[in-house]
């Protein structure tokens, strides 16, 4: 399996939910990178994640692109966004690829997946 990106943007989110949103984000592959827009209390957790705290609230877009840049950095070829509040089941990343894999061949549901899980390079040349 390919490395999975899970990007989180946060400000100042209630941190057992972020740490729940975390827990069912992990699974074989996957780097989870939270984007932190200059919160009050992020910076005393340790969610065992890779961690990026921004100086200021740079909103939403900008973070995204953080993140998406720390992903390729680490090798990932698919990014997840996520945010403070989301709610997934945990197996929700491995049936995203999962169905991402079987609809190479079909472009139109591979499209409507690329909605939710896209591969970077696709980010990457939009950002250009």
């Amino acid at each position: 399996m390919k490395k999975i990106a899970v990007i989180i943007v946060t400000y100042n989110p209630i941190l057992e939910k972020l740490k729940n949103i975390i827990i069912d984000s992990r699974i074989d592959n996957t780097e989870i990178i939270i984007i932190d827009n200059n919160s009050d209390n992020i910076s005393m957790f340790d969610f065992g994640c890779n961690i990026i705290k921004l100086e200021k609230n740079f909103g939403i877009a900008k973070a995204q692109n953080i993140g998406i840049t720390k992903a390729k950095e680490l090798n990932c070829s698919y990014v997840l966004f996520l945010d403070q509040d989301s709610n997934i089941d945990n197996k929700f990343i491995s049936k995203m690829y999962y169905q991402y894999k079987l609809a190479e061949k079909n472009m139109g549901l591979k499209l409507f997946l690329g909605l939710y899980f896209m591969m970077i390079d696709m980010i990457l040349s939009t950002l250009k």
